[in-house]
């Protein structure tokens, strides 16, 4: 009996120790199950704020993207120099972009150098500074941050900075706008010959590289070395026959060495791509003048004050050119237009005061010679001007 009861309790403890180990697989399976599961949401977790990440930066590049085509659609590229028309509303458009595209992709770099592109066309050069910085925190070789930043430099004349931002962006990338950008700091700094060497050298390095050629060009051009200037140019126009900076420039030197059938061919290339570009108009106008075509000159100054009634240049040259046929009517209604926007100018006096003297208004044509100079200074042009009307007035004239 005791035996039995002995055998008894060992089966119960059995028992109840099988019944423990299975409730505790059990709870362990459970819990493994419940890890596992746990485990799997994570990772599905992870991978859906992944895939949210990369359409947030899908999205914030495209928002970039657009923010750059907004700030330069109106933009009229000529010789290389971009002329600001941005209009307001494709400015707010764009940092409204930009304002997204930094909710989403914060860590961006290229947001910030668009940035400093809004920041700089709004006149806010220290903004500018900043933005590109926080783009070069995130990632010091990119080259276009470097090319930035030096050019925000050069465009608030600090050649200095410029330099030495190039520099440094230099152990970084060798990007070539970085090294012309380089050399116009030093050219800019007087360095004429250091400038121009740099650019030549790497030049003979990379010759298909049409914006050291052109730059190179600007730069001959600048010190007065003509041939060599035009050679540069036709070295990028070998590259490509439509360079809008090419054509120009050589445009421009033609122009001024007397070929006026060269320059009028480059200047239309120019304007076949650009139709609306005003200096480019402008150049044509001269050439037109000087080739003796009046009628297209002042066709020309016509298209460019249809577009763009503001331009005092186009105003000012037309009625020139009016005067000297002796369309005195139309020549001062051009300046009564043109005063509208320049209410206060010297120049448009200066031009008041020729129209007066072709009408042979010699007295009048004086007094607003000097009331142009009275605003805007002498020049050695207003001179030459007054000593002739102060001849024409003297009292041995009557």
């Amino acid at each position: 009996m005791g035996v039995e009861n002995q055998h008894n309790q060992t089966d119960l403890t059995s028992k109840n120790g099988r019944s423990i180990a299975f409730k505790a697989s059990v709870t362990l399976i459970t819990l493994l199950l419940t890890l596992a599961t746990v485990v799997i949401a994570l990772k599905v977790y992870q991978h859906q704020v992944q895939t949210q990440k990369q359409k947030d930066h899908a999205e914030a590049v495209k928002l970039v993207h657009e923010a750059w085509d907004l700030l330069n659609a109106s933009q009229e590229q000529s010789a290389g120099i971009k002329i600001l028309t941005r209009s307001e509303p494709a400015q707010e458009q764009a940092r409204r972009n930009l304002e997204q595209a930094e909710d989403l992709s914060p860590e961006y770099p290229k947001l910030y150098i668009v940035w400093a592109m809004y920041h700089q066309s709004k006149g806010r050069p220290r903004d500018a500074r900043i933005s590109i910085d926080k783009a070069l925190a995130l990632d010091r070789t990119d080259a276009a941050a470097w090319v930035t930043s030096v050019q925000i430099a050069i465009e608030a004349k600090d050649f200095k900075l410029a330099l030495h931002i190039a520099n440094r962006g230099l152990n970084y990338t060798d990007a070539p706008q970085l090294m012309i950008n380089r050399a116009v700091a030093l050219f800019a700094l007087d360095q004429h010959q250091v400038a121009i060497k740099s650019l030549n050298d790497y030049l003979e390095l990379e010759p298909q590289n049409k914006d050291l050629a052109e730059q190179l060009g600007k730069f001959y051009q600048e010190v007065g070395i003509l041939d060599q200037s035009v050679s540069m140019y036709k070295h990028a126009l070998a590259i490509d026959e439509n360079s809008i900076t090419a054509n120009h420039n050589l445009a421009m030197l033609y122009r001024d060495l007397k070929h006026f059938d060269a320059a009028l061919k480059h200047i239309s290339t120019v304007l076949n791509q650009v139709p609306l570009d005003f200096n480019a108009l402008m150049i044509k106008g001269t050439i037109l003048s000087l080739m003796g075509n009046t009628d297209g000159e002042i066709e020309t100054y016509r298209l460019i004050l249809k577009h763009g009634p503001s331009h005092i240049e186009a105003a000012i040259n037309l009625a020139n050119t009016l005067a000297d046929l002796s369309l005195l009517d139309e020549a001062r209604q051009t300046l009564d237009n043109i005063e509208i926007f320049h209410a206060d100018s010297d120049a448009v006096m200066h031009a008041r005061s020729y129209i007066e003297y072709m009408a042979g208004n010699n007295q009048l044509a004086l007094q607003l010679l000097d009331e142009a100079i009275d605003r805007g200074g002498e020049t050695e042009l207003r001179r030459e001007f007054k000593k002739h009307l102060l001849e024409l007035t003297s009292p041995s004239e009557t």
